[in-house]
């Protein structure tokens, strides 16, 4: 398990499902779990390998923003618990306004690496 930074978003990068090939190792899926608080987001960010699942476990809900070409805003909590957002979309999330707190997760298949991973820009988002 690895811990990892994207932006405010502090969570446990856990690869699964290792798919070893003649020359060279991928995991066929990966995922990320965490609790974001008041303040806490997830940057602007894309993964270019597969799909991103977005999944909410509790507390207060979630919203996950993309732009691909158009901006959408989707609020993820007991009522709809997760979301798919397809590779290579840019995405972002953070706790609905007066949210206390959320225990969400991403999962990525094929599995995460940071080389198929780009964090937004200001320039480049605008």
């Amino acid at each position: 398990m690895q811990t990892q930074v994207m932006g405010c978003f502090l969570g446990c990068y856990i690869p699964r499902h290792t798919d070893y090939t003649l020359y060279s190792v991928s995991f066929s899926i990966s995922k990320i779990r965490c609790v974001l608080q008041r303040g806490d987001f997830s940057a602007w960010h894309r993964v270019r390998q597969g799909d991103e699942l977005w999944h909410w476990y509790g507390g207060d809900a979630l919203e996950v923003h993309t732009l691909s070409p158009e901006y959408t805003c989707q609020i993820l909590s007991a009522t709809q618990p997760c979301v798919i957002v397809p590779a290579g979309v840019w995405q972002a999330a953070r706790l609905v306004p007066g949210g206390q707190w959320v225990w969400c997760g991403c999962t990525v298949s094929p599995g995460f690496t940071f080389a198929r991973f780009d964090l937004g820009d200001r320039q480049q988002l605008t």
